[in-house]
């Protein structure tokens, strides 16, 4: 927390009005379960990402990420996705999560620090987005429902970045506990904090390489022998816990 305000200090000449924090995440199992609707567990990491910012008195958007030293920019009356504004356009998403909503966002500096880099996984990017949604939030004085704050992140999603909306990513940023999993039901499209001993467990990651858009598509989903090892899936066993 204190790099964050220090960092932010020394970039704007100006302490942040808010600071917001939100955690690492990855997927134990079920990471491509979304497609047809069947669940995903989850886990919070301790890899922080904060998110430091300040009003503007202008329309103007400053962004600063600490450890890359890298330095974007750019103005309310225009924003859009930009290849170029790279890490940039995670908050930027947020932003345009929230104006499409009918939320009129102040001008402001802002700044990331993580010392976990998005192009690591663990879910960084979407960590830069909720603490940013969690940010303006507070910045701007946003009264916002549960759903609501969940439809600026699918709008940032959909809208900005034209990519699918993966609630187990969402759900776990946002509403992760201590020494708990997340089992996100895409078919409820809600989830369920699920208690963990983490004590005397050891987690391996692995890196099975793959990918994740294009595992599953209409085409694969048609072949008899798919369509009958997704009713397999979804069978609902009550001696498994969510139905496993």
């Amino acid at each position: 927390m204190e790099q964050v305000l220090e960092a932010h200090q020394k970039e704007y000449g100006t302490k942040p009005d808010v600071v917001a924090v939100a955690p690492g995440r990855f997927h134990l199992i079920g990471e491509h379960s979304w497609f047809f609707k069947d669940k995903t567990l989850s886990m919070a990491v301790n890899l922080p990402v904060s998110v430091a910012v300040s009003k503007r008195s202008d329309a103007n958007l400053r962004f600063y990420f600490v450890q890359l030293d890298d330095r974007k920019r750019g103005n309310l009356a225009s924003v859009k996705f930009r290849k170029e504004d790279k890490w940039a356009n995670a908050v930027k998403s947020i932003i345009y999560g929230f104006s499409s909503g009918g939320f009129d966002c102040a001008g402001m500096n802002v700044t990331v620090c993580s010392d976990t880099l998005p192009s690591a996984g663990f879910g960084i990017t979407t960590a830069i987005k909720i603490a940013s949604m969690w940010a303006l939030k507070e910045l701007n004085g946003f009264r916002c429902t549960r759903n609501e704050l969940l439809q600026v992140i699918e709008r940032a999603n959909r809208l900005y970045f034209g990519c699918a909306n993966y609630k187990a990513d969402n759900f776990t940023a946002i509403f992760s506990k201590e020494n708990s999993l997340v089992l996100t039901d895409y078919s409820k499209n809600d989830y369920e904090i699920i208690p963990f001993k983490f004590t005397g467990k050891t987690i391996l990651l692995t890196d099975a390489r793959v990918p994740r858009i294009t595992t599953w598509n209409e085409e694969s989903l048609l072949q008899p022998e798919n369509v009958l090892l997704l009713g397999e899936l979804k069978e609902r066993r009550s001696n498994v816990f969510g139905g496993w």
